[in-house]
């Protein structure tokens, strides 16, 4: 039987995923500043949370439990830490 795939059980096998989380809630921008949700996820010249996730789950990750290297697991943390980031403010990217 196929271990469930959870944020918890996530967690419980790969820490370091919470501490991505948290760190994504943490950032407050000030009020007018402009902030670029996709900067920070995405680009190398900001955090590059993207990245460093990729190290922590999904087939990019090597060795470890197999829950961590799945695409469901990756879908799940994916979703859970960029919905953490505050929305794109000022930057551009809604204007689309």
């Amino acid at each position: 039987m196929e271990e469930e795939i959870s944020w918890a059980k996530l967690v419980e096998h790969e820490p370091k995923l919470k501490d991505l989380y948290e760190e994504a809630r943490s950032i407050k921008p000030e009020p007018g500043e402009v902030y670029c949700a996709n900067f920070t996820w995405y680009s190398p010249e900001g955090r590059n949370m993207k990245k460093r996730m990729m190290k922590l789950v999904g087939i990019m990750r090597s060795g470890g439990p197999g829950i961590l290297r799945t695409s469901e697991a990756y879908d799940l943390a994916y979703k859970k830490i960029y919905n953490a980031l505050p929305a794109c403010r000022g930057c551009g990217c809604l204007d689309l």
